[in-house]
């Protein structure tokens, strides 16, 4: 489910105490430790075969393929991160 979506069910976690009284809350997505995101589809973009240039690509949470293009450039890969699940609750 996307994050907007997961933000309108109530947290599978502890429930929050105030003043002695339990209420339950609602998700709040990323900002929990315990979501995880899932990405099944792919940004991409070629970059020069260098090194350096890969490795902080790499950093940035890309990775890379073993497909070129016609200038021998890297095709590199993103997850684009628009679902997720809870991580207490278990991948659905």
């Amino acid at each position: 489910m996307t994050e907007e979506e997961a933000k309108t069910k109530s947290c599978c976690g502890p429930m929050q105490a105030e003043f002695g009284k339990s209420h339950v809350v609602n998700c709040i997505g990323s900002a929990c430790m315990a979501w995880r995101w899932e990405g099944s589809d792919y940004s991409d973009d070629f970059v020069a075969d260098d090194e350096t240039i890969i490795a902080q690509w790499a950093e940035a949470g890309w990775r890379t393929s073993d497909e070129r293009n016609d200038k021998g450039h890297v095709k590199m890969l993103r997850p684009l991160l628009t679902q997720g699940f809870c991580g207490l609750a278990g991948k659905p």
